[in-house]
């Protein structure tokens, strides 16, 4: 083999590692059921400038250090005949890593938006799992983003912040601005 193309080849390795492994990557895992996942991590560069009311366990749903507003499944946006798409900013109080996934049986149904592709829903790529690393010099820190679900059934979230067990929260079932209050498809 040609020593250029030797250097060549070995360039667009060290690339592609450093992408994988960086802290801002994309990554391919699988879950303990060999169910493949694919996981962003964000950090501080992702996250608003803001950093979230101090009342914003108020019109959250309950879940730990992680603040997800209160039916973020209400009011979403039809993307195609059966995607639906919403905005749905988290925030994390403290320094703990936390993260977010779909949960097994919804992987494939249901993808979070964060990071790089947070200002297009509609065409950015989702994921199985977004992990949020908080602003050292925050109190709170907030990312902008959202979810896309196909179809109408109730959506799952599970929640696991640093040190703690995970658990799992209910976001509802998905509703466009149109839809009549007891939709279902």
């Amino acid at each position: 083999m040609k020593i250029w193309l030797r250097v060549l080849l070995a360039a667009v390795g060290v690339a592609v590692l450093a992408l994988v492994s960086s802290p801002g990557g994309d990554t391919e895992s699988t879950d303990a059921g060999g169910v493949a996942l694919s996981k962003r991590v964000v950090d501080c560069e992702d996250a608003s400038a803001g950093q979230g009311s101090p009342e914003w366990r108020e019109s959250s749903i309950p879940a730990d250090v992680v603040g997800i507003g209160r039916r973020p499944l209400s009011r979403m946006t039809k993307e195609s005949r059966s995607t639906f798409t919403a905005k749905m900013p988290v925030l994390v109080e403290g320094h703990h890593k936390a993260a977010i996934s779909v949960v097994p049986s919804q992987v494939g149904r249901v993808e979070l938006v964060y990071g790089a592709d947070a200002g297009a829903l509609a065409g950015g790529r989702g994921f199985d799992k977004v992990q949020f690393r908080p602003c050292e010099d925050r109190y709170r820190t907030v990312w902008p983003g959202g979810i896309r679900v196909t179809g109408r059934r109730a959506v799952r979230l599970r929640i696991h912040v640093e040190n703690e067990d995970p658990f799992t929260i209910s976001l509802g079932r998905p509703t466009t601005f149109k839809d009549p209050p007891n939709a279902k498809s």
